[in-house]
């Protein structure tokens, strides 16, 4: 495509080449508008391939970007009840954090070898079980300036939002 498009717009720019067609005969002539309108279709559609590889390529660079996101504030929160549990100064606190992270992580960190789909999955359904009251638990929770409850609302967040960048990514393949 790109051959035709570089001659034919060669040809198209070459004024004696196109008065010389145009001036031996009505064929002439014919073949010039037809060789215009064809150098204007094919000089289109390579525009529009080239537009819909971009917009592919952001769309699976959104999907890797929010991806990692997810994966990210998962072991954020995984590794931070990890430290409650370690750090919990008896046995109830500690069986109280490892229950969290059993409700939270009922796969441990195999959420985030998953399928993106099922990341996202994952993340609606996580979203609907947390309950009010370990919500509030995990809000009173710091890790610097953020509490639990924002790092789960976030991973949350991500997850939802990769399968919408996955759907969005799939329409342009």
């Amino acid at each position: 495509v790109k051959i035709m498009i570089s001659t034919s717009g060669a040809w198209l720019a070459n004024e004696a080449f196109c008065a010389q067609l145009e001036a031996d005969s009505e064929l002439g002539a014919g073949v010039l508008a037809g060789l215009d309108d064809s150098h204007h279709f094919l000089a289109d559609l390579a525009n529009r391939r080239k537009n819909a590889r971009t917009q592919l390529r952001k769309a699976i660079d959104r999907v890797t970007e929010l991806d990692e996101r997810h994966d990210d504030k998962a072991r954020g929160l995984y590794y931070a009840l990890d430290a409650l549990i370690v750090l919990a100064p008896d046995e109830d606190t500690r069986a109280a954090y490892a229950e969290i992270k059993t409700q939270l992580f009922p796969l441990g960190l195999r959420i985030v070898r998953m399928t993106h789909l099922e990341e996202s999955g994952a993340a609606k359904e996580l979203e609907l079980g947390v309950s009010p009251e370990l919500r509030e638990h995990l809000a009173s929770l710091q890790i610097g300036k953020q509490s639990l409850a924002q790092v789960l609302d976030a991973w949350i967040d991500a997850g939802k939002a990769l399968g919408q960048a996955v759907a969005e990514r799939e329409q342009l393949k």
